[in-house]
């Protein structure tokens, strides 16, 4: 598995996660562990210096673990542990584990805080989807923090500690495959969108109320209008710049071809760097090309590389339109890409292009679940430009009378449910069809059915059809 190098941070607003090293091992840190309060639940009642440097050793060594320490940002000072274990990238999950040894720092929120960075890491590093813990009934802090972070109780069991028994509650974290984009928030966008962009406050209000909902990537671009000042503005205002994961894109466009590496380079880092100040952040979780072609140009994927290297992006990728794109991209060293994927638009699914991904550890972004609206609008409300859409909508609506869902549910959750899609961006043009979205995500509907249905039905549907830059003007 990928290991933390050894003077890698998770930075939160007080704390900061680190690897431990054997000189970590200290008197200190021993005491911890004889401490009634701090050791109540757990095994181990009193260790040495030597067990502990042995102890440490092998967490680091163990491939399937990731072993923290919890230090205070104001003095460096190691207060406490966090791990995630077990860890299953089959699977995509694991265990989750922390102790907060020095009481001085007990009440401060820093177990929250520590949660919430391994969480995340485990979630948009790692790419894993499910992280669980054990904790007792009595310890009332820590449920707090832990259901602050998004965790929820799925069991409760007896257990033993000490010889003395427990009642114990299984609480889990799913990470929500969505990503929601911000298109609509900087520009008037969709075919069914009657009202435009939503005044600033709706739009911070949106983004609001999605963060605090789990959703934590934001998808935007330098040619959504607005929208990267707009996330910005959200960003500084509820200081985020550590808790949140934004992917922008490249102006489509910038470039004739005649730039040697020197030029391409200045362009792609001035580009990158006028985004990270509109966002107000340093460093952007992903950057994507935003013209297909140009994955094709190696000076400009270099560049991309380059900016990796320096620390300006996270991961790299370009979204696609056309299969042969999607099938060149997922070939190359890349890290995101970013697909269209609807019931109408099955294209992906006759290439081998999931089963590439998935060996190349490409993620995989879906958009256009609902098509830009068609898939959910009122019949008698499409334009007479897409007439030919009409039929496939009646066919939609009576598959999904048959499986008893709405258009909405089952436009979401054809994208949502496919595992070969790690996520699914979606945009929304008021806070309502948000609220709307997590709810259904959430309800963990059984899919199969319909889904296999909607596959059956709707193959190689015509282009004119499914991409939005074909359709004719009224």
């Amino acid at each position: 598995m990928y290991k933390m190098k050894i003077n890698e941070k998770l930075v939160g607003e007080k704390i900061y996660l680190r690897n431990l090293t054997e000189s970590n091992a200290s008197s200190e840190y021993c005491s911890w562990l004889s401490d009634p309060e701090v050791n109540k639940n757990i095994v181990t009642k009193k260790t040495t210096i030597e067990e502990l440097k042995k102890y440490i050793k092998e967490k680091n060594q163990d491939p399937k673990c990731l072993f923290l320490g919890i230090f205070y940002k104001e003095n460096n000072k190691h207060i406490g542990n966090i791990k995630i274990e077990k860890i299953n990238f089959k699977n995509k999950n694991c265990d989750l584990g922390i102790i907060i040894g020095d009481k001085n720092y007990w009440g401060k929120g820093i177990a929250t805080e520590a949660t919430e960075l391994i969480v995340n890491y485990g979630f948009y590093i790692l790419n894993l989807n499910e992280i669980e813990l054990g904790v007792t009934s009595d310890n009332i802090a820590a449920i707090r923090a832990y259901k602050k972070t998004g965790f929820i109780k799925v069991k409760e069991e007896k257990i033993k500690i000490n010889e003395i028994e427990y009642d114990r509650y299984i609480m889990v974290n799913k990470k929500k495959r969505l990503c929601l984009g911000t298109v609509q928030l900087g520009l008037n966008y969709g075919i069914n969108n009657p009202h435009g962009k939503p005044p600033l406050e709706e739009s911070l209000k949106i983004l609001k109320y999605a963060f605090e909902n789990g959703i934590k990537i934001f998808d935007t671009a330098t040619a959504y209008g607005n929208a990267e000042e707009i996330l910005g503005e959200f960003i500084k205002k509820n200081k985020l710049q550590n808790r949140i994961f934004v992917i922008s894109k490249l102006m489509p466009n910038l470039f004739s071809g005649n730039e040697d590496q020197n030029e391409v380079n200045k362009i792609i880092e001035n580009e990158i760097n006028k985004s990270l100040n509109r966002l107000n952040l340093k460093c952007l979780y992903g950057y994507l090309l935003h013209t297909p072609g140009d994955i094709y140009n190696e000076k400009i994927v270099l560049a991309l590389k380059n900016c990796k290297l320096n620390g300006l992006i996270d991961n790299l990728g370009v979204s696609i339109y056309e299969e042969k794109d999607a099938l060149y991209a997922a070939n190359l060293p890349v890290d995101f890409i970013q697909i269209p994927y609807s019931i109408f638009d099955q294209r992906m699914d006759k290439t081998d292009f999931f089963k590439i991904c998935k060996k190349n550890k490409v993620t995989v972004f879906a958009r256009s679940a609902f098509l830009q609206g068609l898939t959910v609008m009122d019949k008698e409300k499409v334009p007479k430009h897409l007439e030919e859409s009409k039929k496939y909508l009646d066919e939609f609506d009576e598959i999904i009378k048959k499986n008893n869902f709405s258009r909405v549910e089952a436009s979401l959750l054809f994208s949502y449910n496919n595992l070969d899609i790690d996520y699914v961006v979606f945009g929304v043009d008021n806070l309502e069809q948000l609220e709307q979205d997590i709810k259904i995500v959430e309800k963990e509907t059984n899919t199969s059915k319909i889904i296999k249905n909607l596959k059956d039905k709707f193959m190689g549907i015509n282009k004119s059809i499914i991409f939005p830059s074909l359709w004719k003007k009224p």
